[in-house]
């Protein structure tokens, strides 16, 4: 006997993805859920992995050949934009940014650009030349924490010296983004300084929270309010930390107000707690919110191996999207459902989607008695039938076999050969 499913009633609990990759919480999708939302036809997901993951205290060397490597794999998954730093001030990041130009990488990559340098116009400049698609002027000197900054300059003054920024950055023909502190900046100030780059004809303005002290409503209520700011057809990205274990969620309520970009870096690299994990946000906004990313979701996997490699950070199997524990199943109904092929039954997305397998593990607590317990579906299965007796001997037989297991489990394959052993 198999373990049934009424796929009519099943209809009505969960909403499947036209393809058959996975299935959404029919909740997801009420209207009362999604009326406010103002989701993006598409959102890029910026990678800063080259660059944050480069401050992660504790990593193993980082060789060029190792982050070209990385770039390479970034691209192939279908990245069309990453970070490389400080490239008018810092020589390495310079370096390795004409690298990419040199070794044909075609994603754009942007250069961060210190606002607050005295001869800003040379530090514009120096990132062009460098070769960035993207100059990104970070603000600093709006709020008491960054005063260091600009000590020259009061806060009411940061406006007019930005507008100039960007509008001779764009004068260079190059595409100019802009962020500031938003979370610890007066609101005046980024009312006048968002107002301000706007007029003068900024392509992308983020909403960047460096502390990783915002929430969910923080972060829509900011976006919102400079989007309303900003002349229509302004992107609006979001860079956030993630010290509160808030990045993803603030990543996608970011989201659902109209943001189309977001920094993300492979498994969730960057200083301190670092910033959203982009196999998370990926995987959430394709599957979740019906986002397009233009990100291969079976490539997450072996880019996030890779990034481990180098930076020799192994990765938790419990992670989340691409942990080995993903695809693991140890419980009774777990695996009669599973068994019974519906993969719908205890996992969200197709293993394969991932690029992920599916390991059926009969634990202690897999060792039910009856036609719809896992062992005996896979008895059904197997096209064979036991005696009450035979069941029992088999139950025996595969708790000997977990409890000998270093791993504490028994395999499927092993099961198998537990029941033909029993039922020749």
């Amino acid at each position: 006997m198999a373990f049934d499913i009424d796929e009519r009633e099943l209809a009505q609990e969960m909403t499947f993805d036209p393809q058959g990759r996975w299935w959404n919480c029919y909740t997801n999708l009420l209207p009362e859920v999604t009326r406010n939302y103002a989701l993006p036809k598409k959102v890029i997901i910026k990678d800063e992995t080259l660059r944050e993951g480069t401050t992660v205290p504790g990593r193993k060397p980082l060789s060029m050949a190792a982050l070209l490597e990385v770039a390479v794999a970034l691209e192939e998954a279908g990245f069309t934009e990453l970070e490389v730093g400080f490239t008018a001030a810092v020589d390495e990041h310079r370096d390795f940014a004409r690298m990419l130009k040199r070794e044909g990488i075609r994603m754009k990559h942007s250069a961060h650009t210190r606002t607050w340098a005295k001869d800003w116009k040379a530090e514009i400049d120096g990132v062009i030349e460098a070769g960035a698609d993207i100059v990104n002027l970070i603000g600093f000197g709006t709020s008491e924490t960054e005063k260091f900054a600009l000590p020259d300059v009061r806060k009411e003054e940061v406006a007019e010296l930005y507008a100039r920024q960007v509008e001779y950055s764009l004068k260079q023909g190059v595409f100019t983004s802009y962020m500031l502190s938003t979370n610890v900046t007066r609101l005046d100030i980024v009312h006048d300084s968002y107002k301000a780059v706007g007029e003068v004809g900024v392509n992308r303005a983020y909403v960047a929270d460096g502390y990783g002290a915002s929430t969910p409503e923080g972060i829509k209520f900011m976006i919102t309010y400079i989007k309303d700011l900003l002349p229509p057809g302004v992107e609006i990205g979001l860079h956030q930390h993630n010290d509160f274990g808030q990045a993803t969620a603030n990543a996608l309520a970011a989201v659902t107000v109209g943001a189309s970009v977001i920094d993300t870096a492979v498994n969730g690299l960057g200083d301190r707690g670092g910033i959203p994990s982009a196999d998370w946000v990926v995987a959430s906004l394709e599957a979740l919110y019906g986002v397009p990313t233009g990100i291969k979701l079976d490539r997450l996997k072996p880019l996030s191996n890779l990034v481990a490699k180098h930076w020799g950070i192994p990765i938790e199997p419990h992670r989340p999207v691409i942990g080995d524990n993903m695809y693991r199943h140890e419980t009774d109904i777990h695996i009669a459902a599973l068994l019974s092929g519906h993969w719908y039954a205890y996992n969200v997305i197709k293993p394969e989607v991932l690029g992920a397998k599916e390991s059926l593990e009969f634990g202690l607590s897999a060792l039910a008695k009856g036609e719809t317990s896992a062992v005996g579906v896979k008895i059904s299965q197997m096209g064979l039938k036991a005696t009450d007796e035979q069941f029992d001997r088999i139950l025996d037989l595969i708790r000997q076999e977990i409890k000998q297991n270093p791993r504490g489990f028994a395999t499927e394959e092993k099961v198998g050969k537990i029941i033909k052993q029993v039922l020749k």
